[in-house]
């Protein structure tokens, strides 16, 4: 028997990103996920407060798209970590 869950595409799908510069990411995000519609919010404060998690919602139509937006959310200059 498969323990995984199955996911049921289009759905929402939500990645937390780790950033040292939270306003330019965030004036960064309309740019590189155009011309998807998105919500993001601002979440936690490391406890140092040199990094700022966001917490991005967005509609994914497949595994792929969503493993692309990973992998381009991963590999932007001012992500840290996608998880």
């Amino acid at each position: 028997m498969d323990s995984k869950t199955a996911i049921i595409y289009p759905c929402l799908w939500e990645y937390r990103l780790i950033t040292d510069k939270p306003q330019g990411l965030l004036d960064e995000l309309p740019g590189l996920l155009a011309p998807l519609k998105y919500q993001v919010c601002t979440k936690n404060k490391s406890a140092q407060g040199k990094y700022t998690s966001l917490q991005l919602s967005l509609v994914v139509s497949s595994k792929q798209e969503q493993h692309a937006l990973f992998e381009k959310l991963s590999n932007h200059a001012l992500v840290k970590w996608v998880l």
